[in-house]
């Protein structure tokens, strides 16, 4: 069942936990989650909805000013595509750093082995963090290398079949990319 509208939802002030919009073909507008105090939220994650441009409601825009936990906006209609599209839309200065470059997945969607591969034009520390769809963690690669080409052999039999997050974490950016498990 897909949501067309959050309205109603006004009346709540506090998350406890995180924030999961992923695969509503209807929805349109964050703006039910307004009065959500930004301090309760942990995990962010707004993903292919298709038809969700209006994402720049007060408790995500304070939330994204200074985010403490992940942050996955993907997928989405424009307006709502990205992290960087919702600041902006907010009002907040937005970065120009790109601090990981070429940052792909190859095959994806993958059977057992998937190539992760990425360009650090500086020494950075680094993680990769593969996330299930609540952005919890399943499993933390740390790469020998953190500067240059980067070319890892992810083995992902331990996965179930599904979508999943690879996040790239340097101490200058995060990035971000689905991954399936067939």
């Amino acid at each position: 069942m897909n949501l067309t509208s959050l309205t109603g939802l006004e009346g709540v002030n506090s998350i406890g936990e995180g924030i999961n919009i992923v695969d509503n073909n209807s929805l349109t507008s964050l703006s039910g989650l307004v009065n959500i105090n930004h301090g309760s939220i942990e995990i962010l994650i707004i993903f292919n909805n298709i038809l969700l441009s209006d994402c720049d409601v007060q408790s995500i825009c304070n939330y994204l000013s200074a985010p403490v936990g992940t942050v996955i906006i993907d997928d989405n209609a424009p307006g709502c595509n990205s992290e960087q599209e919702v600041k902006e839309a907010c009002g907040l200065s937005v970065d120009e750093i790109n601090p990981i470059n070429d940052f792909t997945i190859s095959p994806n969607p993958f059977n057992i082995t998937t190539q992760i591969s990425y360009n650090l034009p500086q020494n950075k520390s680094t993680t990769i963090e593969i996330q299930n769809m609540n952005g919890q963690v399943v499993e933390t690669i740390v790469p020998e290398n953190n500067y240059g080409f980067v070319e890892i052999t992810y083995d992902g039999s331990g996965l179930l079949p599904g979508i999943y997050f690879c996040v790239l974490k340097t101490n200058e950016g995060i990035q971000s990319r689905n991954i399936i498990r067939l």
